[in-house]
């Protein structure tokens, strides 16, 4: 019975204090959390393609280091030196700039390496 009671006492007094910090809150904090913008969500950035590796179709072994561009006209493009999973570039997506008329390598596509 005492806990019952006490326990009331205490959930009373709670209110009664919250009420009263609400309102000398608002002359404090006039916005409400409702009014408050909320960020915008991230941009997911686009995945690059995967290239495929380079049959020989006598042997049917993969090349070393040669791979099929995953972007048309599906180039053969040597990587040489780079490792899986590393981006590599298919020059043949290059535009050119249309003001100084010279290929923009900015425009190249990238893909990742299998």
């Amino acid at each position: 019975m005492i806990k019952k009671t006490i326990s009331s006492l205490i959930i009373t007094s709670a209110v009664i204090l919250s009420s009263s910090c609400a309102d000398g809150l608002k002359s404090i904090f006039p916005e409400t959390p409702a009014t408050i913008a909320t960020p915008a969500p991230i941009a997911k950035l686009p995945l690059n393609p995967v290239a495929k590796r380079m049959i020989n179709p006598t042997t049917g072994q993969t090349i070393k280091d040669h791979y099929i561009s995953p972007f048309p006209p599906h180039n053969p493009i040597v990587a040489k030196g780079f490792k899986s999973g590393q981006l590599a570039g298919d020059p043949s997506t290059i535009q050119n700039n249309p003001n100084t008329g010279k290929p923009d390598n900015s425009t190249m596509k990238t893909f990742k390496l299998p």
